[in-house]
């Protein structure tokens, strides 16, 4: 109980705002000219007691005329390091001119920040925000809702191309271990196509169970639908049978090599 209690000291709502507020000091200490408002967000700014890394918004002014959007970069990259440096800390770096940007749009990434954020510092803008948000009176804009709607099919395309991708990876690893195994116990490396035969040869020498035929064989023909657009969308139950089947397959690939290797 006692080392559960001290694992947990660190993720204590106090402890998290006390982080955030020696993060906020720092920042402002080195970079008083541009850090123009800090808010700490998320599960910290909740109280929330769990593990996780502490949200913290740094709003920097973009506006002054002597100040360089190559500043702003150089900026960004110190408050990223103090926060490494510090430990358990995401910083969200932007600039005045994103924060109005969000407000005259009524973006839902204003929401985000604004509807439990707490300000550590604020040069007299964040709190107005907070009322007004709270009074409803920053609502999302019409363009903000065409924007978002685009935004969400566009997301399910590119969480498609991923598990595509995934099961063509997932077969790139088992031709290449069954390629391995190959060119060390026949001295040959074969074509994709030729692995199944490959295998075939070794389960005929008792080396192989018939099954990681069956796998490369469902495996090869899954990309090959892929490759030829036969398939758009991968159902779960598919994607977790390929990363099951590769799995075994590669672990059964190398543990041969091993032992080929040993005798």
């Amino acid at each position: 109980m006692e080392a559960e209690k001290k694992a947990n000291e660190g993720y204590e709502p106090k402890a998290r705002v006390s982080k955030a507020m020696k993060f906020a000091k720092i920042v402002r200490d080195q970079f008083p000219d541009y850090v123009k408002g800090i808010l700490l967000f998320g599960s910290a700014a909740k109280g929330a007691k769990k593990a996780g890394d502490v949200d913290v918004l740094i709003i920097l002014d973009d506006t002054d005329p002597k100040i360089f959007p190559e500043q702003i970069d150089r900026v960004d990259e110190n408050i990223r390091l103090i926060a490494d440096r510090i430990g358990d800390l995401h910083p969200q770096v932007h600039t005045i001119t994103d924060f109005w940007d969000w407000i005259r749009h009524g973006d839902p990434i204003l929401f985000n920040f604004l509807r439990y954020g707490y300000p550590i510092y604020d040069a007299g803008f964040l709190k107005p925000t907070q009322r007004l948000l709270e009074a409803g009176r920053i609502t999302p804009s019409q363009e903000a809702i065409r924007l978002y709607s685009k935004i969400a099919p566009k997301n399910v395309e590119k969480a498609e191309n991923y598990i595509r991708a995934a099961i063509i990876r997932y077969y790139d690893a088992m031709t290449a271990s069954a390629q391995a195994v190959s060119m060390l116990a026949y001295k040959h490396q074969p074509e994709p196509r030729e692995i199944p035969s490959v295998l075939e040869r070794m389960v005929k020498e008792n080396k192989l169970n018939h099954r990681y035929v069956d796998y490369y064989i469902h495996a090869f023909q899954l990309w090959k639908k892929i490759d030829h657009k036969e398939i758009k969308n991968i159902p779960g139950d598919v994607l977790e049978k390929q990363r099951t089947e590769a799995n075994e397959f590669v672990d059964v690939m190398n543990t041969f090599l091993k032992g080929y290797t040993e005798e």
